[in-house]
Formats: C-alpha cells, sequence, structure tokens
C-alpha cells in the first residue's frame, strides 16, 4: 500500500514537473509572443494577455500590440491592426479578439525580453566584428557566445566560437597583431575547421560554397546566414595575409599545411 501510495506521488511530482517544462500559463498572464527572422535585424515581437492555456501545442492569446524590426529602430510602437495581412486579426481596440499561436511562439514575458535583446546584442558585437572594428575586444565577442549558449542560442554560439578562433588566430587580446607568418600558422587549424563545419552541414555548404549563391540557400536559418558571412570574412583575411607574406619567411612544410586549408575553401562554379 505503501508503495503504491509513493508511486501516486512521483507521478503527481513528475506531472507538475513536466507542465513547468513546458512552460505553463496563467489565464491573464502577460506574455511574449516571439517572432525571430532569419536576420536579426528583422527581428519583431508582439505583447499579448494569456486568455487561455489549451496544453499541448496551441494557446489563446489576446494580442495587445506588436513591434516590428523597423517600429524597434525608430522608437515605434504599434499595434497591430486588420489591414496587417501578415497577422491577419482585427485592432487590439476590440478586447474580446484572441488568437490561436503555438505554444513555442509564446514566452514568459521576462523571458522573452531578455532573449529578444541578447539576440540584438549578439548582432551588434557581430556586425563591430565584421567591419574591423578598431578596439572590439575579445572579451566582447566571448560574452556574445556565452551568452548566446546561456539562451539556448546554439547556432549563434557556435558562429561566435568560430569568430573567437580567427580574433585569436590574427591578435593578442591586447590588440597586439602577430607577423605574418605566425598569422598564417595559427590560422591553418582555424581553415580546417571551417572545411569539418561545410562537411557536416549540408544546408551550410549548399549557402556558402557555390559562386553563384542561392539566397533561398543562405536564408536557411539564422546560422546559414550569419555563418557563411563569417566564413567570408576568415577567407578574405587569410588570403590577404598570404598576399603579405614574403617569400621564404615561413618553412616550406607550414606554408604547404596553409595553402592546402584555403584551397580547400574555394568555392564551386
Amino acid at each position: 500500500m505503501r508503495f503504491h501510495s509513493l508511486l501516486s506521488l512521483s507521478t503527481l511530482l513528475l506531472g507538475v514537473l513536466l507542465s513547468n517544462a513546458v512552460g505553463a500559463f496563467d489565464k491573464g498572464q502577460r506574455v511574449w509572443i516571439d517572432l525571430p527572422a532569419v536576420n536579426i535585424n528583422d527581428d519583431s515581437f508582439g505583447e499579448g494577455q494569456m486568455v487561455e492555456d489549451k496544453g499541448a501545442d496551441q494557446v489563446l492569446v489576446y494580442v495587445k500590440s506588436m513591434t516590428t524590426s523597423k517600429a524597434f529602430s525608430s522608437g515605434v510602437f504599434c499595434a497591430p491592426s486588420d489591414r496587417d495581412p501578415s497577422w491577419d486579426m482585427l485592432s487590439n481596440k476590440a478586447t474580446n479578439e484572441t488568437r490561436s499561436l503555438a505554444r513555442s511562439q509564446v514566452m514568459e514575458w521576462t523571458t522573452g525580453y531578455n532573449r529578444y535583446f541578447e539576440r540584438q546584442n549578439w548582432l551588434h558585437t557581430f556586425l563591430k566584428w565584421q567591419d574591423d572594428h578598431p578596439v572590439i575586444e575579445r572579451s566582447q565577442l566571448l560574452e556574445a557566445g556565452n551568452t548566446a549558449k546561456s539562451r539556448n542560442l546554439d547556432d549563434l554560439a557556435m558562429i561566435s566560437a568560430l569568430i573567437v578562433a580567427s580574433y585569436d588566430a590574427h591578435q593578442t587580446e591586447h590588440f597586439q597583431f602577430y607577423a605574418v607568418p605566425e598569422r598564417i600558422t595559427r590560422l591553418t587549424p582555424v581553415l580546417r575547421n571551417i572545411r569539418q563545419q561545410l562537411d557536416a552541414s549540408k544546408p551550410l555548404q549548399a549557402a556558402w560554397q557555390p559562386e553563384q549563391r542561392s539566397l533561398d540557400a543562405i536564408n536557411h536559418n539564422s546560422y546559414t546566414f550569419f555563418m557563411t558571412q563569417t566564413i567570408d570574412k576568415i577567407v578574405r583575411d587569410a588570403q590577404k595575409s598570404r598576399r603579405l607574406l614574403i617569400e621564404k619567411q615561413l618553412d616550406t612544410a607550414t606554408l604547404i599545411a596553409f595553402d592546402s586549408a584555403l584551397s580547400a575553401l574555394k568555392r564551386v562554379p
């Protein structure tokens, strides 16, 4: 009898834990409606109020307002309208109107808020690195990757890891650039790692490898969109370092290894 009681209690506790894990919502709770884009600069979001948690994969939410990427950049906060076909809903003045949304699209407000702005911060750091910002710090790149990983943005964290590896191949954390021969030596494993990532991901390979690129392939997801740009910059910088190398500055074996790694990243017709 005691065994059955313990079993029932365990089952009840497991049910509570599973309910919390999938993110049960209370009626009237303020919620974040997540509208991420492939390009983080185009991320949008909505503010809503929970009407009914239907369990499974659907929730009913009254959508109070939404912010598009353009509205965010201009500081404008707008309400959804029935003239907006992408939302397909009435004006938020009709307080009895609700919308059925996928559970994965709805978050507790603070969680969604933090996730949104951390994606924006990651983008800001990425653009500084991409534009060769003169004073971007290694700690900034590490923080961007660690924060992304802590928010389960593993695709962005993988890109950050490659960016840090490229940074370390070019300079110290105190902005002291390595001489060209040492830079080339340090870049070889970075280039090999890129080749491995391309071979391991058919979507990434389809996005980056062709000379005539497909926008659909590049826009497959945020990973292919930003990783394609990351690889482009690293390869471009490596080619520049190779051009700057003076003959006989490196031993033959090291130079052959670098040239082999770089040639393995040629795009194909």
